[in-house]
């Protein structure tokens, strides 16, 4: 049985072990079985692997599962799967509310500045994940206060939990950190990033893992992949094939990008690649921009910058975000290899947007698009004349 594997691997430990496992675990098995620990403590993790969606209610892989079998041990891609298994983590109550306790847990964190390990208790707290939810938890601090009170509706034992378990999964995950056990916890940058996508996308989604396309050649400043004609664009590279190449704040770019580029983000990102690809050659950026479209044999020729945004978050908020990400990317990131080169600038929604943000995208001279599986179709002047110029080309 699992459970007394765990015992023989070390994984679980018996409490007053004498050191002869077989005739311990012999005795544990006399027992009634809800009183066997070994068997308890099998069940307890099956219970957390499904909570974190690692394996569905038959004890089968699920897709996360797999691409954490896949990843190998104490690699970037393993750490990047957990991230997204714990902040995925889900907890419904009798009313049918849904929260999401790490993406709480980090916004506690985050509206405090630091935070003491007893307050984490109060992400189990929450009924939902709305703003006056969140707001009405931030005023239990401080928690003794408020149990003292009687204003907590969380149980002792999610109490419990939440001061022993969600803290431990977070730091797991590299999202939080603290000098010592004596210290309160703050936000790592993975954290911040993470936090971000909470706030914008809900919790972290993962696109397939693809196989590395190789280490990236050491003298690559920015590092830029080109894609083939028929290649869809995949996720980032992990840390390993960029490590040493980009500075320390390329990295935290990376690792933001790694929490922004969801599945749905992706799909959208590969229908606009289908549209361009037999015109123009097509470049991701490891650390930076969605995609470049340009023709490289025409040195002096326009290059279009594109930065894609799915509306799973308000359009006001991505829009935002997009025009700063160009701004910075034409600045910083395609300077060493399209210098000198006029930049056409575009943000690309998977759908349609208010003509209130297409005009102000028009005024800032950046084009506006809606992808689908079939079309990019402009939204705005600067989009019209975009297209109009890739019309152009043969």
């Amino acid at each position: 049985m699992l459970g007394y594997r765990f015992a023989q691997d070390g994984v679980y430990t018996f409490r007053n072990f004498d050191g002869d496992l077989p005739k311990r675990i012999q005795a544990e098995q006399s027992k009634p079985e809800d009183q066997q620990g070994a068997r308890t403590a099998a069940r307890e993790i099956r219970r957390t692997l499904r909570f974190l969606g690692l394996i569905d209610n038959h004890v089968g892989e699920t897709d996360l599962g797999n691409q954490l079998l896949a990843s190998p041990q104490g690699s970037a891609d393993e750490l990047r799967v957990w991230q997204v298994a714990i902040s995925r983590l889900e907890v419904v109550d009798p009313d049918g509310n849904t929260s999401h306790p790490i993406c709480i847990l980090l916004r506690l964190v985050n509206k405090f500045g630091q935070i003491a390990r007893e307050e984490m208790a109060l992400a189990l707290e929450a009924a939902d994940d709305s703003e006056n939810e969140f707001q009405r938890i931030a005023d239990l601090v401080p928690i003794r206060d408020a149990v003292k009170a009687n204003r907590i509706k969380a149980s002792r034992f999610q109490i419990a939990n939440g001061v022993k378990i969600l803290p431990a999964l977070a730091e797991q995950a590299g999202f939080i950190s603290r000098v010592d056990q004596a210290q309160p916890y703050k936000l790592t940058s993975a954290g911040n990033a993470a936090l971000q996508s909470c706030l914008t996308q809900g919790p972290i989604a993962l696109a397939q893992l693809p196989p590395l396309v190789g280490r990236l050649p050491s003298q690559t400043k920015r590092p830029v992949r080109k894609l083939a004609s028929n290649q869809h664009v995949t996720t980032l590279p992990s840390e390993n094939a960029v490590v040493g190449i980009l500075s320390a704040e390329q990295q935290q770019a990376a690792m933001r990008l790694r929490f922004e580029r969801t599945a749905r983000h992706q799909k959208a990102v590969n229908h606009v690649a289908d549209q361009l690809s037999l015109r123009l050659d097509l470049f991701e950026g490891a650390a930076s921009f969605d995609l470049v479209a340009v023709r490289e044999k025409f040195q002096s020729e326009r290059i279009v910058l594109l930065e894609v945004k799915t509306l799973d978050a308000d359009v006001i908020s991505q829009t935002r975000l997009a025009v700063g990400q160009l701004l910075y990317y034409e600045r910083f990131s395609l300077a060493d290899r399209w210098s000198g080169r006029l930049v056409l600038k575009a943000i690309v929604f998977d759908g349609d947007i208010p003509e209130t943000i297409a005009s102000f995208l028009d005024w800032l001279g950046i084009g506006a698009f809606c992808v689908t599986s079939t079309t990019l179709e402009p939204l705005n002047d600067h989009g019209r004349g975009i297209q109009a110029w890739i019309v152009t080309l043969t």
